[in-house]
């Protein structure tokens, strides 16, 4: 399931949570006060914010591990090439990240951007929060900052499962409107957070089989049932629980339809002599072949809520 919704078109105020959220219960309550802390963005008159929930078919320990991991956001973030620590502990060591630490990425061809300079602003590992803030960078996405939290969830099937929450603001460049500005980096987080469910829910898959394989060899070495009138339980893996492999192709087709209104003139998201209409194709050939072939979707431009099961 997906939910969003615009959460504040330009600023002023705080962003208003919709009766969406104020309804959904999460370990039995809706942890309100949680969300309206982290997801509650002061937006000011040249910006806009949106907030994204997901509902994840795993543990939420399984993509939180995933989530935190602020030295390799390339994981799941299909448009980054690689990640660097420039400032901070941590290196390749997560155990040692912390507040503040700074990475510098590099970005996939095809998009109108090729670096970014990001801050770890939040890693709490008690409340399943995580934040960071853009510092710059060749791209114009100005002060832009992602708030996500992760919430216990019971799948439909009584299975354990994980809510995610990912709110950004960031400023309106010039030259570009609100709804272009929306546009462009909805669709960038939700291409991201399609991409973490599959990356997680395969990992959950992965290990739910190794549990499995592992109680069958040590009933091997048991006695027969016969002999002891004792069998070990045996894991069943569901056939819902099968998922597709990564298909993101449609996600490059969804940016290379919304970047398009990000440039031309003053009314440009371009740096340097990044061009998306003559590298868009490049994205789609490289998102393609790490996720083989799939359907292509454009993102509705739709300021409705949806909610989709």
């Amino acid at each position: 399931m997906k939910l969003s919704w615009r959460a504040a078109a330009a600023g002023g105020a705080p962003s208003p949570l919709p009766r969406e959220l104020e309804n959904m219960s999460t370990e039995g309550t809706c942890r309100q006060e949680l969300i309206r802390r982290y997801h509650t963005h002061q937006v000011e008159a040249n910006q806009c914010s949106n907030i994204h929930a997901q509902v994840i078919n795993a543990p939420l320990e399984i993509v939180w591990s995933v989530v935190r991991r602020f030295e390799r956001p390339q994981m799941y973030k299909k448009f980054i090439q690689s990640c660097s620590i420039i400032q901070g502990g941590g290196g390749e060591n997560q155990e040692l990240l912390e507040v503040g630490s700074i990475r510098e990425v590099r970005l996939v061809s095809g998009i109108p951007a090729t670096s970014s300079v990001e801050r770890l602003e939040i890693l709490d590992d008690d409340q399943h929060i995580f934040s960071f803030r853009i510092l710059g960078g060749v791209h114009r996405l100005q002060n832009y900052r992602s708030v996500t939290s992760l919430h216990h969830h019971q799948m439909m099937n009584g299975k354990a499962g994980t809510l995610l929450l990912e709110s950004y603001v960031v400023n309106v460049p010039d030259g570009n409107t609100t709804e272009e500005t929306l546009l462009f980096v909805d669709t960038l987080v939700r291409c991201n957070l399609k991409s973490l469910s599959q990356v997680t829910e395969r990992r959950a898959l992965q290990l739910q089989q190794q549990a499995h394989d592992q109680l069958s060899s040590s009933a091997s070495s048991l006695p027969a049932a016969g002999a002891s009138g004792i069998m070990p339980p045996r894991l069943q893996l569901g056939a819902d629980q099968i998922h597709a492999q990564p298909n993101l192709r449609h996600c490059a087709a969804g940016v290379a339809t919304a970047a398009p209104t990000m440039q031309g003139g003053n009314r440009s998201l371009n740096m340097g002599q990044v061009d998306l209409k003559q590298q868009g194709a490049g994205a789609g050939n490289v998102l393609a072949k790490e996720a083989g072939a799939g359907d292509q979707r454009t993102v509705e431009k739709s300021a409705a809520v949806s909610l989709i099961s």
